[in-house]
């Protein structure tokens, strides 16, 4: 398996990365070259190595690495976040797709 592409919705702003664009993004509907500086400096979008990198202004991190496909994001913020990115250390309640609703087929997961 692996993670197509990315989506992080943050100040307003959607950032969106896709393993077949390796070192662009799109924000919004326009693609980007990186790196790139967005909402007045809160967020910054940079390529580290083979990896994107994603840094906010409230110490949030996503990496997107377009050659393993893989992303991870820092435990700084406990509580914050869901599903597979982690929001504590219970390893069944991250299951969690976008509609909310928690699924125990990891399969269906995938997809959604």
């Amino acid at each position: 398996s692996s993670i197509g592409s990315i989506t992080i919705p943050i100040n307003n702003i959607t950032v969106t990365a896709v393993q077949s664009e390796n070192g662009m993004v799109r924000v919004g509907s326009h693609h980007s070259h990186l790196p790139m500086s967005l909402s007045h400096g809160k967020l910054h979008v940079y390529q580290k190595g083979k990896s994107m990198l994603i840094q906010s202004n409230f110490k949030l991190k996503v990496f997107y690495n377009w050659d393993n496909h893989v992303m991870k994001l820092p435990a700084a913020l406990p509580g914050k976040v869901c599903g597979m990115c982690r929001n504590n250390r219970d390893l069944w309640d991250d299951a969690f797709p976008p509609d909310g609703k928690q699924v125990w087929d990891t399969v269906e997961f995938g997809w959604s």
